[in-house]
């Protein structure tokens, strides 16, 4: 996993992929309060989403999230 600097000398692991998206492109504005993403199914009646992992998953915002996230040990 690559390390990547962070705001304030925050430990690297502390970066949330959101920040590491927001970084990569350049703007915040992919979170939006009430805006629905689209998905690949969804079932209202037991509030699930279900998303394939399909070739547009695999990019390099989806690497850097990925990466983003903190080992569990």
């Amino acid at each position: 996993m690559a390390t990547r600097a962070s705001p304030g000398g925050a430990r690297p692991s502390l970066y949330s992929p959101s920040t590491v998206l927001r970084d990569y492109r350049g703007h915040d504005g992919f979170i939006q309060p009430g805006r629905r993403p689209t998905v690949d199914f969804h079932v209202e009646a037991l509030n699930l989403v279900i998303e394939y992992d399909e070739d547009q998953h695999f990019s390099k915002a989806r690497q850097l999230t990925l990466e983003s996230y903190p080992d569990n040990p």
